[in-house]
């Protein structure tokens, strides 16, 4: 749980976001300087899992801009197929970094500790949890990588 002002809630949270996307993380290598460790094309698994990693980003800024879905795990949203070229899905994962950043930065302050509907998770344990599943999944992207 981040334990800062609630004034600057949104904030921190875009911090967190930041470093860990294309900062200096103190896990390691940042998102972006994990797509850098080789100038091979990634594989077709890497791109499968990076295409994951968007579907839920795209999700948590949505629902911070006011929509009511959920993405059900293990299905085609949360796992779409790869349709797009390897510049398409780094063009759009840079898409949802700059959607996140804005929707955490217009989400009303009050708003975070609220249940999202029909869920036992919060709006900040969402975009807390994103940030998560990125280093998560970034440390499979090294993995994928370098097997390359």
């Amino acid at each position: 749980m981040i334990n800062a002002p609630q004034d600057s809630i949104n904030e921190t949270l875009v911090h967190r976001l930041n470093v860990s996307y294309q900062g200096n993380p103190w896990h390691g290598k940042s998102l972006k300087a994990i797509l850098q460790i080789s100038d091979e094309p990634l594989t077709m698994k890497a791109l499968k899992l990076l295409n994951h990693m968007i579907a839920w980003r795209k999700y948590v800024a949505d629902i911070l801009n006011g929509a009511n879905y959920k993405i059900e795990l293990n299905t085609p949203e949360d796992w779409p197929e790869v349709t797009q070229t390897e510049q398409e899905i780094l063009d759009i994962l840079e898409q949802s970094q700059k959607a996140l950043i804005e929707a955490i930065g217009r989400f009303d302050v009050e708003k975070w500790p609220e249940l999202l509907t029909g869920s036992k998770y919060t709006y900040i344990q969402v975009v807390q949890g994103v940030v998560d599943h990125d280093i998560y999944h970034s440390g499979q992207l090294v993995q994928l990588i370098r097997e390359n």
